[in-house]
């Protein structure tokens, strides 16, 4: 989020919209994404537990050995409304 036309990370989690569609070729930063994640952990939880477990895959090889729920989640480019 280098662009200052783009909203900060920040400025997005607190629109509160979901975003459900995902272009696979964009690749982001790691300490872009390092920062995301930190901020991330900051969103508010039930009883204020921020049971958090957030587990980044890049390699193709590793999104084919994860659980099954984790290879839907990485094949998929639109996520359903729930």
């Amino acid at each position: 989020m280098s662009s200052t036309s783009e909203p900060s990370f920040q400025k997005i989690l607190t629109g509160r919209h979901a975003i459900h569609d995902f272009d696979p070729t964009v690749k982001i930063d790691r300490q872009e994404l390092t920062q995301m994640i930190t901020e991330a952990t900051l969103a508010p939880s039930a009883l204020n537990v921020q049971p958090w477990r957030i587990v980044v895959i890049d390699s193709p090889a590793m999104k084919l050995r994860s659980s099954p729920s984790c290879q839907t989640m990485c094949t998929k480019t639109r996520l359903p409304r729930h």
